[in-house]
């Protein structure tokens, strides 16, 4: 596209699409650019590593302090804080090297602790931050009410502990002012770029994901009598609203739930056995699997159901549109963008009876199934190649620095001259 770029990037992210994308994002953008990585060592680089694509890695090591547990666990904020404030100042020296480095741009990605990582704030150099999405739980408290179950205690208490209140109000602020210290801000869909208008006011690029196909690949594997749900395990992945929809269906058509994730909570975890065990639905829980195990459940299930709350995106729709599987799919959020509803797969509100519907007549009609898979496949080969993100990806980042060379040093406020 241009001359070689010097690329200084930031990551401090956990296993997860997050870390895929940015792994299938590095190893394309290294081919053609030089890439330094700067990382606490809280970052995982385990799950799809990204040191083999760098030219040169800065992992410093990091680690959290003191944890407690039941019953002084909420006393844990004290220490998050203190968390938080030795990674501002191993972000300041990060800050110092890239702006004395010789880099042309600095693409940064979140933080596990405060979102939008501070680093953004000290940097004297064109910035890309990739908002995945904004911090969920401070911006979208009504949502949050409705995806965590907490008994009246716990409600009453979480009112008269001002803990968390300092806690999220410090990490808002962070999160806020760095994200607005950006030259540019780039994200998954146009859905969560609304919300990064609404939350930051700041307009946003959208770069969407892509898909490995030569991984994510049909395997001509027989289709068995199982559904399939991918995603961390947490509230917001709507695995609930699953187990409550599959439990409408006639228990002599009613399929299995497998649920693959790659980060758990034991509460949640214990409260969907619960509730399969209420509704009479089985359920079998995967955790930490390969990719080859991912996309041989994909290649086996009868169909991929993906119902989570306001997902910025989602790659699990694509990773089964890429294995030839058909999907049934939230009508919210990113999946929207991804899934073209009736044609690569079905789209469907959250209404457990609307959704236990659906996937029933895609269970008795596996010519429907069929021809959704066969769809899929070629909608994800023609539009959804990680070549094609990156080759986005690398024109924001030239777009990035053409904005900060053209913008000024510095306001100047007509009112105050006046």
């Amino acid at each position: 596209m241009g001359t070689r770029l010097r690329i200084a990037l930031y990551h401090n992210l956990p296993s997860g699409g997050a870390k895929r994308s940015l792994f299938e994002t590095v190893r394309r953008l290294g081919q053609s650019n030089q890439i330094d990585l700067f990382a606490p060592s809280t970052a995982d680089e385990i799950f799809c590593s990204i040191l083999p694509y760098v030219h040169r890695s800065n992992i410093v090591p990091f680690s959290t302090g003191l944890r407690l547990r039941k019953p002084f666990g909420r006393l844990n904020n004290i220490f998050l804080l203190e968390d938080i404030a030795r990674l501002r100042r191993l972000l300041q020296l990060f800050a110092e090297k890239i702006n004395n480095g010789d880099y042309d741009v600095v693409l940064v990605h979140p933080s596990q602790w405060t979102q939008a990582p501070d680093l953004l704030r000290y940097l004297q150099l064109p910035s890309v931050y990739y908002c995945h999405e904004p911090l969920r739980r401070l911006y979208e408290t009504d949502w949050i009410k409705k995806t965590v179950n907490q008994t009246t205690k716990q409600i009453l208490i979480s009112k008269l502990d001002p803990l968390p209140r300092i806690v999220d109000g410090y990490v808002r602020r962070i999160d806020f002012e760095a994200a607005r210290s950006s030259t540019t801000i780039v994200t998954n869909s146009k859905f969560t770029a609304g919300e990064i208008k609404y939350v930051y006011g700041k307009e946003a690029s959208v770069a969407y994901h892509g898909v490995d196909t030569e991984i994510f690949r049909p395997l001509g594997l027989k289709r068995e009598n199982f559904v399939l749900s991918v995603g961390a395990l947490l509230p917001h992945k709507g695995y609930d609203f699953v187990i409550r929809s599959l439990s409408r269906i006639p228990v002599n058509l009613r399929p299995p739930l497998i649920i693959v994730s790659n980060a758990t909570s034991a509460v949640e975890h214990s409260r969907l056995q619960s509730l399969a065990s209420e509704y009479e639905v089985v359920v079998d829980y995967y955790s930490q699997i390969s990719v080859s195990d991912l996309v041989d459940l994909y290649n086996r299930c009868s169909l991929v159901i993906y119902m989570p709350y306001r997902e910025p995106f989602g790659l699990v729709p694509l990773e089964a549109m890429a294995c030839g599987t058909a999907v049934v799919a939230a009508r919210e959020g990113g999946p929207g963008e991804s899934v073209v509803d009736g044609q690569t797969g079905i789209l469907v509100e959250h209404d457990e009876q609307k959704c236990a519907v659906v996937v029933m007549n895609l269970l008795l009609d596996g010519v429907l199934r069929e021809r959704l898979g066969e769809q899929g496949i070629n909608y994800v080969r023609t539009y959804w190649t990680w070549d094609k993100a990156v080759e986005r990806m690398e024109k924001i980042l030239y777009e990035s620095i053409r904005s900060f060379a053209s913008q000024p040093l510095y306001s100047f406020d007509h009112d105050e001259a006046s």
